[in-house]
């Protein structure tokens, strides 16, 4: 799980825009919602699956949508869930568990 974070944060996950780069036939739709070209950004923020998952997942968390992008939102959390109280773990937990559950989702659309 801390893998995928790791490589979701950096943007190195092999998302369909960056597929595209070296193969210029493949498909570009995101396999979630059919509607959007799927970039890190648009697969784990702007999706509407992907905004659904956040939104239940921020909620229970205590802190509302602050509609920010992908990599606003990594930048606010590394400064805003800094340490390790039980609070702060949570919450780093949950953002791991929602990067994994929306790539897993995603791939097993592909495969």
């Amino acid at each position: 799980m801390s893998f995928i974070l790791w490589m979701a944060v950096r943007g190195r996950l092999p998302t369909r825009d960056r597929i595209h780069k070296y193969d210029h036939g493949a498909v570009t739709t995101c396999v979630l919602c059919n509607s959007h070209l799927e970039s890190h950004a648009h697969l784990f923020f702007e999706c509407l699956f992907s905004r659904a998952i956040w939104t239940q997942l921020l909620n229970y968390c205590g802190t509302h949508w602050i509609g920010l992008c992908w990599n606003d939102f990594i930048a606010w959390a590394s400064t805003h869930w800094r340490g390790n109280t039980p609070v702060i773990v949570a919450k780093k937990l949950c953002l791991g568990a929602a990067v994994y559950h929306i790539w897993r989702k995603r791939t097993c659309h592909i495969f």
